[in-house]
């Protein structure tokens, strides 16, 4: 599959480029990476070209390096591929650069579907295995872990297209995982959506753990500044501890379901967990009965003898 041509230095300006490419340009990684070559005066590794096209196969961030630096030509390593065979060269690139392990499983699993329709175009008895077997060769890996790593994949693709909830069939009551109703009645429509909610945020709080543990790694590897990617480090953990904070935590303890217009929930009738650890103690003790309106914390039983709105709290929407 594929042949190689040999190494080559090629203009920078002949090079075809992904559609993307220019959000490369002015990136901090690539400045570093221009810094680096402008002090040692070599690429460490060749770029992947293209033969009949000159389309670069990997290695853009070298390139957008060197239009930094205004070189004009760049060493390469040359290759006779079809657009498949690119496809799949710039798959295992990004797997053996992806510290992340949900996005390398991901790309192994792309590459693998790559990889079993070129053997099964080229008539090979058993596609799946002799892409398993190709692929764990390309990445460096042994065939069982290429496997773990699709089927990892697959249970995260079922996981986001669940089917379709219905509902309970009985009327027993609607349960929602870490979410306190104070013994208010919860409609299925409610209840489904605050579980699709907290679904949702549970998914953005894993994905900021997984870069967290991403730039670990890439810390101990010793690739970019340590300081920065630090840095780093601590925006992606300030980031996740802000989406648990907005994550569905109870029925709302300012209007509890009884204020027609609540200016904390804005008629959702719940809380986040910042909402509902900003109230005073009487509103999120629920057995005190008691409810804001206008502004004013007022017993439920005096509630309706007054206009129930509560506008002046829109700021803590």
């Amino acid at each position: 599959m594929g042949k190689y041509i040999g190494p080559k230095d090629v203009r920078v300006d002949s090079l075809v480029l992904s559609s993307d490419f220019s959000k490369r340009l002015g990136k901090l990684h690539v400045n570093e990476l221009a810094d680096s070559l402008e002090q040692t005066g070599r690429l460490l590794q060749r770029i992947g070209v293209n033969q009949s096209d000159n389309a670069v196969i990997w290695g853009e961030d070298r390139v957008a390096a060197h239009m930094h630096l205004e070189r004009e030509e760049i060493p390469a390593e040359i290759w006779d591929l079809t657009s498949m065979e690119v496809a799949m060269f710039r798959r295992v690139e990004n797997v053996r650069r992806r510290y992340d392990s949900a996005e390398r499983d991901k790309s192994i699993l792309e590459l693998h579907e790559i990889l079993e329709k070129m053997f099964a175009s080229n008539g090979a008895v058993n596609p799946k295995e002799a892409a398993t077997q190709e692929l764990a060769a390309q990445i460096g890996t042994k065939p069982g872990s290429v496997e773990r790593s699709m089927r990892k994949e697959k249970a995260r693709r079922k996981e986001k297209t669940p089917p379709v909830d219905t509902g309970p069939e009985t009327d027993a009551p609607i349960v929602v995982e870490d979410f306190e109703t104070f013994g208010v009645p919860m409609d299925a429509d409610f209840a489904y959506g605050i579980r699709a909610i907290k679904q949702e945020l549970k998914r953005v709080d894993q994905s900021c753990r997984d870069a967290q543990s991403g730039l670990t790694a890439a810390i101990n590897a010793g690739g970019a500044p340590p300081a920065r990617l630090k840095a780093l480090q601590e925006e992606v953990h300030d980031i996740g501890a802000a989406i648990r904070n907005l994550m569905p935590h109870c029925i709302c303890v300012y209007c509890k379901t009884v204020v027609e217009t609540c200016g904390v929930c804005g008629g959702r009738n719940w809380n986040t967990v910042e909402q509902f650890h900003a109230a005073p103690e009487a509103l999120r003790d629920w057995n005190q009965r008691r409810v804001m309106s206008n502004g004013k914390i007022v017993t439920m039983t005096t509630l309706a003898s007054q206009p129930q709105s509560d506008e002046d709290l829109s700021d803590l929407l």
